[in-house]
């Protein structure tokens, strides 16, 4: 440039603009002055839709065309990978334009650094990783791996005081996750929980009240020391966790930060190389930020040019661990210690919503009060301004009688929005929620109006027909005691249980609990125990029962109380569990794409003409487990089910990645739709105690598994609560009652910041609605306090008189159809489907027939079928000889590894035409003395029930299944060896496991091991036994393979159980119907390199026998 022009607001306007039709953007007078900021620490309170991305780049374009800053010297941070790549662009189209315009030098490759907070951690602890002593390629662990991992802790903790708590798995892995990142995010060590639960315990020991003469604590006092004793075992299994992932060598994001801000600890020099390279920083959300976030940047960059942007009134996130109370202490954490106050600027105008809308979204936000504080705001946060030509907007409020109203009115609304209007001209549109329950219903209505419509997320789709039939016939299959589940499918529309006969099979699982495998009563005093024991058998016997009723013949008295059809659907149910139940060792992928088809739910998604998006929601389903199977692909079913569950009702999936789509409704969460905007907005459930909910939080983090706050680096904006300081439990009392009233306060604050977020979504219509009734509650609801507020401002109107004083049903009894009507329309039009199909049935078979025998014919007759066969059996040839055609299987059951390695060669040749084999009767009288002794050890297992009699299996595949044998002798050899096991010392001893399947990884293969029981004994040696029937073989090679199984059930039981394999001691018993019992062992059994070795030559004579073909 041979001259340099003066830099000016207009100028870089002009050289913006993207082409000369193109608006002008210049700043506005508010915008100028966060433009140009001098260098140094400075707030900037941003209001929703107030323009703040595109006034940061213009603060970067001022800082390098104005003042000459090097490009790649400004560092931009912001939270999500999306809002990071937006910001991106931006600014590097920026940059570019100003090189074109001859405004600024350098090339592209000097360009600005824009990442998430996380990335900019990450960065910093990977290039510096030796520094705090860990590797710098740790892998990083995803929400799914860490849910995982911190699962399989939880179950393999022996912490009795677990048990106790009273809580599912799924909700211990939450909370101890939970903990475990609070903890590491604070600082805080697992003895600091311990001296929390120390000084609840000597509460206890304070003066208490004297009820009749004799001291009594208080029950406040009690139910808080219990609740806070549990910090204990959540504090081993966060220690336990942490201990876990350094030993994998995996961080999460809490780690990144945490980890970095050890190295600028450690290495100033480190920090000083950081504050040169990024001599200018923008802060983007910061009102997101987390203490631990905080921190390192403060440390980074106290005193230096850095510019934080964020909204107090958005802070909504304070639940996954961001601190709205970053905002009003950023004066302390990044001015000079002897400089001047950093200014705090604001941006105002809203760019987005049109003038009913802001007012609405005002009259919501004065209510807000400073995060965490005990009063207003230091200086008052300015409100929104419209923009100049902002329309009118509109707001509506719509009240109606009953759930079902409410739901239609939205749908409505939208309907009336898009009618008449080409697909592309179409408006946007969402429906955000306090909660995702509520969602299916909603879209149903969407879809009986026509308006295409979408939930987005998996959270949400956890809640539609679909998903819940498909997950609960997964969890049924899972687990036998899933009860609940198992109703939800016996009720559904495939199999239309009604009340009569699902009364019957309760009556009977009551029955079959209290009988035992002999189907005799137990005895009084077993009875007794039972019903005085911790865990209650109701479900399993439920599913017991299911089981009951599909092997029971017809004229069964214990089924006389169900009917025929009953008993029908019931054993298709069965059916379907066991299928299901059969490939759960698949992967988890297949697994659900099997259950999908199997339960035919692919079908009914696509002949249900009220659910149109239903087989694409199942898609989506299945695109969740991809993604989870892809980040942990060890992982099985019941792992898979757990984070679903977490899922359903947990938001910290983040935000909303989807952007809005014009013509298309997308329904999703508050706290998903942060960042986004959409021209027309409804928002559901604004009713009292739903939206504003009501606080469950009780007493804050008095609760098992939360972080104290008195330990939380940002305990000055939260409810203060003292450890020490009480002479009397009546003033720990007192002070427990101010801390829940606090904690109220701040969920009434958290809920209002919530609702200015939904409210400001909407650029020019909003819809707001409620009802009074819902079902299955007895007392109406009443309209939000937000709608009084805004029906005080003249915003919205009052809303309609409550017309009934009893839910909207008569005689005051909610009569429903059953079974219920999966079809919206009735169904009409499916079954007329249906019935012109089943007509045409045989002529189209015929036809089928016919037309095949006419194209041979056609085609040469015999000829041609010569040909045919012959080419199929060249092509049999040409895959016989393939190497890569047959390999050995990757899934290799434990009882076939012995002839897999020992005659690898017949193993392929049967992997490439195999062959059904028939059960010999030895086979099936060993199955039946398994499920006998597993029953005699108190087993779940499910299998087959003893009595062949009670079978039911078509007459025509006894044969082939071994069946046609007389059952009368099975059962005098099952009696002979029952005897001889009972003469053993085994019968008497008491397992830790029985049935336990293991999958064991092995040179590229899984080993599936079933061990029939496990015993422990006194010197602490793990003692694996694998029941046999009939005559034990003699011989060294039979010793051999004898060994080799051992071997295998060694290594997999060492594995599962963390243990050394010296402790685990294999042996097996061969039980003879001559009431002969062998049992072997051995001092040495091939140890895993060994194994690893067999497997290796078994592939390698594979793969030279296929060649040789």
């Amino acid at each position: 440039m041979s001259e340099r022009r003066e830099i000016t607001h207009e100028l870089l306007a002009e050289a913006l603009r993207s082409s000369a039709d193109s608006p002008l953007i210049v700043p506005t007078d508010e915008q100028r002055a966060v433009i140009e900021a001098p260098f140094g620490p400075s707030l900037v309170v941003a209001g929703a839709g107030s323009g703040k991305t595109q006034t940061m780049v213009q603060r970067i374009v001022w800082l390098i065309a104005r003042h000459g800053v090097d490009p790649a010297s400004i560092l931009g941070l912001t939270f999500t990978r999306k809002a990071a790549a937006e910001l991106r662009d931006r600014v590097d189209r920026a940059v570019g334009r100003l090189r074109e315009a001859g405004l600024v030098g350098g090339t592209d490759v000097d360009l600005p650094e824009v990442a998430t907070y996380n990335a900019f951690a990450n960065r910093l602890f990977t290039e510096n990783a030796l520094v705090v002593g860990q590797e710098p390629d740790a892998l990083l662990l995803d929400d799914a791996g860490a849910f995982t991992l911190m699962r399989g802790i939880v179950l393999r903790s022996d912490d009795d005081r677990l048990a106790a708590l009273d809580s599912s798995v799924s909700t211990i892995v939450r909370g101890a996750l939970d903990l475990a990142r609070g903890m590491r995010e604070n600082g805080v060590a697992p003895d600091d929980l311990d001296g929390v639960a120390d000084a609840f315990d000597g509460f206890l020991e304070l003066p208490g009240r004297v009820v009749k003469g004799r001291p009594t604590p208080y029950r406040d006092v009690i139910d808080a020391q219990d609740r806070m004793s549990a910090l204990r075992p959540f504090a081993r299994l966060a220690a336990s966790y942490e201990a876990e992932k350094r030993r994998r060598g995996v961080i999460e994001f809490a780690d990144q930060v945490a980890a970095a801000a050890a190295v600028v600890e450690r290495a100033p020099a480190v920090a000083e190389e950081v504050r040169r390279r990024a001599a200018h920083v923008i802060l983007d959300e910061y009102q997101d930020t987390s203490v631990g976030q905080t921190g390192l940047l403060s440390s980074l960059f106290r005193g230096h040019s850095i510019m934080a942007v964020g909204d107090p009134k958005q802070s909504i996130y304070g639940w996954r661990g961001a601190s709205a109370g970053n905002m009003r202490r950023f004066p302390s954490d990044f001015g000079a210690p002897d400089g001047p106050v950093p200014p705090r600027l604001t941006l105002s105008v809203s760019w987005r919503n049109d003038v009913a809308v802001l007012d609405a979204a005002n009259t919501i936000a004065a209510g807000i009060e400073r995060p965490g504080g005990d009063g207003p705001v230091d200086e008052p946060l300015p409100e929104l301004r419209p923009r100049s030509g902002a329309g009118p907007g509109e707001v509506r409020a719509t009240f109606t009688q009953s759930l079902d109203e409410e739901a239609e009115a939205i749908a409505g609304w939208f309907a009336d929005a898009f009618a008449g209007r080409a697909s592309d001209d179409r408006p946007s549109g969402a429906i955000l929620f306090r909660v995702r329950r509520l969602m299916p219903l909603f879209a149903d209505a969407l879809a009986a109006r026509g308006v295409p419509c979408r939930i987005v997320g998996l959270g949400g789709l956890m809640w539609l027909p679909e998903i819940v039939d498909l997950t609960s016939l997964l969890r049924v299959a899972s687990d036998p005691t899933a009860g609940s589940e198992l109703i939800r499918l016996l009720v559904g529309s495939r199999f239309a249980l009604g009340p009569a006969d699902v009364a019957a099979l309760h009556t009977l699982a009551r029955r079959l609990a209290a009988l035992d495998w002999r189907m005799r009563r137990y005895s009084a005093s077993v009875r007794t125990a039972a019903r005085a024991s911790v865990a209650s058998d109701d479900d399993e016997a439920l599913g017991d029962a299911l089981e009951y009723v599909a092997a029971a013949s017809d004229d069964d008295p214990l089924l006389s109380g169900i009917s025929a059809t009953a008993r029908t659907r019931l054993v298709e149910a069965a059916v379907l569990v066991d299928d299901v139940r059969s490939r759960i060792g698949a992967p988890l992928v297949e697994l659900v794409e099997f259950a999908i088809a199997r339960s035919r739910l692919d079908l009914e998604a696509a002949a249900n003409p009220s659910r149109s998006r239903g087989r694409t929601d199942l898609d989506a389903f299945v695109d969740a487990v991809v993604g989870f199977q892809a980040a942990q692909p060890n992982a099985g079913l019941g792992a898979l089910l757990d984070w679903l569950d977490l899922v359903a009702d947990d938001d910290a999936l983040a935000r909303s990645t989807d952007e809005p789509e014009p013509g298309t409704v997308q329904l999703m969460t508050v706290h998903g739709a942060k960042g986004l905007e959409w021209d027309l907005v409804a928002v559901p459930r604004c009713v009292a105690g739903e939206f504003p909910a009501s606080s469950r939080e009780g007493t804050g983090w008095v609760r098992k598994g939360v972080l104290p706050y008195p330990l939380r680096a940002d305990a000055a904006d939260l409810p203060r609560f003292a450890l020490d300081g009480y002479s009397t439990q009546k003033e720990v009392v007192e002070d427990l009652k101010r801390l829940k009233d606090e904690v109220a306060e701040r969920q009434a604050g958290e809920e209002r910041r919530l609702a200015y977020v939904a409210i400001t979504r909407a650029r020019s219509r909003l819809l707001l609605t409620g009802s009074y009734w819902v079902p299955s509650r007895k007392r109406p609801g009443a309209p939000s306090p937000y709608l009084d507020e805004l029906r005080d401002r003249g915003l919205v109107g009052a809303a309609p008189e409550r017309v009934a004083d009893e839910p909207p049903s008569a005689d005051g009894v909610e009569r429903v159809q059953w079974p219920r009507e999966p079809f919206r329309d009735g169904g009409a039009a499916v079954r007329a489907l249906a019935d012109a199909v089943e007509r045409h049935r045989p002529a189209v078979a015929t036809r089928a027939a016919h037309s095949a025998e006419d194209a041979r014919t056609a085609a040469g007759g015999a000829v041609s079928s010569w040909r045919a066969e012959l080419d199929l059996l060249l092509a049999e040839r040409a895959s016989a000889r393939d190497p890569s055609g047959v390999d050995l299987p990757h899934r290799i059951a434990a009882s076939h590894f012995k002839d897999l390695v020992t005659d690898p060669e017949r193993t392929a040749d049967e992997r490439r035409r195999p062959m059904p084999q028939r059960p010999y009767r030895q086979t099936r009288l060993g199955t039946m003395f398994h499920t006998w002794v597993e029953h005699h050890f108190g087993g779940g297992g499910g299998g087959e029930l003893l009595d062949g009699g009670l079978l039911d299996v078509d007459p025509d595949d006894r044969a082939l299944l071994g069946l046609d044998a007389g059952t009368a002798a099975d059962t005098a050899a099952l009696a002979k060896l029952r005897a001889a096991f009972e003469r053993t010392a085994w019968a008497s001893r008491k397992p830790v496991e029985v049935e336990r399947s293991i999958e064991v990884p092995l040179g590229g293969h899984t080993l599936v091991c079933k061990l029939d029981a496990v015993f422990e004994r006194a010197d602490g040696v793990f003692e694996v036994v694998d029941w046999k029937t009939g005559r034990a073989p003699d011989g060294e090679d039979a010793a051999w393979e004898r060994q080799l199984q051992l071997a295998l059930y060694t290594l997999a039981y060492s594995r599962y159980r963390g243990v050394d394999a010296r402790r685990i001691s294999a042996v097996l018993v061969y039980v003879a119907e001559s009431g002969e019992v062998r049992e072997f062992r051995f001092d040495r059994v091939s140890d895993e390199a060994e194994l690893r070795e067999l497997l290796a030559r078994a592939s390698e004579r594979v793969s030279a026998h296929v060649r040789q073909g």
